[in-house]
């Protein structure tokens, strides 16, 4: 062994830390109890790498979580998307509606993941765009929020962005004071 202690998974009934916390070990074939549990397990395989034949079922289970109340699940939600990279991209319209969310970490989360999604985000160059737009109309000082993970997120589609070239160069002629 290579000096790596190796801790064997919890299992129903030998006393792991999902007993401790008194949640139920899901069985292997038996599905994950509820809503919650259906995006908790898309989570899982977002981080995993599903199959190409479960990509559909967990990118709607993520986007059910993004719609979710809970702040901490919408940005589980967009943290697995981006996990995913290109093979969310049915998620685009979701992302670019989540730009928008009240919660900044919401709106970031939702930018970085459409540039995990490089050129199959492209759909959303004209919302990211806007983004980068209104940060360059506040000028010098500031926070960038959402602005600079639509920037960097625009750089990751790449020449498909080009249209969003005008945007981008006004925030860096924002920046430059």
């Amino acid at each position: 062994m290579s000096g790596e202690e190796r801790i064997p998974p919890a299992r129903p009934g030998l006393g792991g830390r999902e007993e401790e916390r008194g949640l139920r070990v899901v069985g292997a074939g038996e599905p994950p109890p509820g809503p919650v549990g259906r995006r908790r397990a898309a989570w899982a395989l977002a981080r995993v790498g599903p199959p190409d034949e479960d990509v559909p079922a967990v990118v709607a289970a993520l986007r059910e979580g993004m719609e979710a109340p809970d702040i901490s699940e919408r940005h589980r939600a967009l943290t697995a998307l981006a996990w995913l990279g290109p093979k969310g991209k049915a998620a685009v319209p979701a992302l670019v509606s989540a730009l928008s969310d009240r919660d900044a970490r919401v709106a970031n989360a939702a930018a970085r993941a459409l540039g995990a999604m490089g050129p199959e985000a492209e759909a959303a160059v004209p919302a990211l765009g806007t983004a980068v737009a209104a940060r360059a109309r506040a000028g010098h000082g500031g926070p960038w929020g959402v602005a600079r993970w639509a920037a960097e997120a625009l750089g990751e589609v790449g020449p498909r962005a080009r249209p969003a070239i005008p945007a981008l160069r006004a925030a860096v002629r924002g920046c430059l004071g």
